[in-house]
């Protein structure tokens, strides 16, 4: 026969258990959310590690892009000879799209100008300046463009395209503008060459990039 004491303490150690089991589903829903939260914590640290890696990596990519580009010039200095003029430009925009901006690009130039230069001596200087790029330790030749047209006197000349510093969007623009031209040529390749006449070069660098890195202009 079971004394009343030990119904009592086997009725405590069931109701215990009774609780404990009650408890347990309540823990492990706990248990599961911090380790939801745990992950979804660990996406957000790494998505941002990502981001921080991408857009240094970038950045670096257009001051190395900006050093070749004067590396380039300085070689065709050498080469043929000092401009009259220099103008260094940098700019991000956006890809337009019917409803809002589209991707994001940015671009670094390295303008420069010969003036008061004939048609065939302008011929020649661009041929010997193609041949520098060509040759150049500065960027990677890829090819030479054909000239595509005459507008009201000025004339574009053959063009090249190259590499550089992880960017592969890189070429000259080049126009030679007679004494006397009536066409805006600075509308011919987006603007920002030297005013006057003569011979004038654009050698940029373009690409994708995560962050406004310059001043935007579209």
């Amino acid at each position: 026969m079971v004394k009343p004491a030990k119904r009592r303490s086997i009725k405590k150690l069931a109701k215990t258990k009774q609780k404990s089991a009650q408890k347990a589903p309540s823990g492990m829903a706990s248990n599961r959310m911090l380790i939801i939260l745990y992950v979804l914590v660990a996406i957000a640290l790494g998505w941002l590690m990502i981001h921080i890696v991408r857009t240094n990596y970038e950045r670096q990519q257009y001051n190395h892009a900006r050093a070749n580009l004067n590396a380039l010039y300085d070689e065709i200095v050498t080469a043929v000879g000092k401009p009259d003029k220099t103008k260094d430009d940098a700019r991000c925009g956006y890809v337009s799209q019917e409803f809002g901006d589209g991707p994001r690009y940015c671009n670094v130039y390295k303008y420069f100008a010969y003036k008061g230069i004939d048609h065939d001596r302008a011929i020649d200087l661009n041929r010997r300046i193609n041949n520098v790029i060509k040759d150049s330790k500065a960027v990677k030749f890829k090819k030479t463009t054909d000239s595509t047209g005459i507008y009201s006197g000025v004339k574009e000349l053959q063009a090249t395209s190259f590499e550089t510093a992880g960017l592969e969007e890189c070429g000259s623009d080049v126009v030679y503008v007679p004494a006397g031209a009536t066409d805006d040529y600075s509308s011919i390749s987006g603007g920002g060459f030297i005013a006057g006449d003569g011979l004038k070069y654009s050698l940029s660098c373009s690409g994708g990039s995560q962050k406004e890195y310059f001043p935007v202009k579209n």
